[in-house]
């Protein structure tokens, strides 16, 4: 349904995320998937939406302005990983890990 507007929208199952550089172009991409939303047939849920969020959550990470982040209970969570005793606990911490594999220096 969003085919060609990847330059500024994301859409992961239920979730959508439009992003730009200026609010001029903002106006112009929101239209442009409202428009597609439309033709669609589709409506959107108002309480659901969130407009000219300068930081939010998307995915289990934080986006704000040229940054990208991982959420800051994920990183906590890495922190206070318990000590390992067992492979499960071994395959929770590489699973957290691979998570926030792109924010970490050398990973594998």
């Amino acid at each position: 349904m969003f085919k060609g507007l990847e330059e500024f929208c994301e859409a992961y199952l239920d979730g959508k995320m439009v992003f730009s550089r200026s609010w001029e172009a903002h106006i112009s991409h929101l239209q442009q998937v409202f428009d597609r939303v439309r033709l669609a047939n589709l409506k959107l849920n108002i309480r659901k939406c969130e407009f000219s969020n300068a930081k939010l959550d998307f995915l289990g990470h934080t986006l704000s302005l040229n940054m990208v982040q991982p959420k800051q209970q994920k990183v906590e969570a890495l922190l206070k990983f318990p000590t390992l005793n067992n492979k499960k606990q071994v395959q929770s911490l590489l699973g957290l890990a691979g998570y926030c594999r792109k924010f970490l220096p050398h990973f594998c």
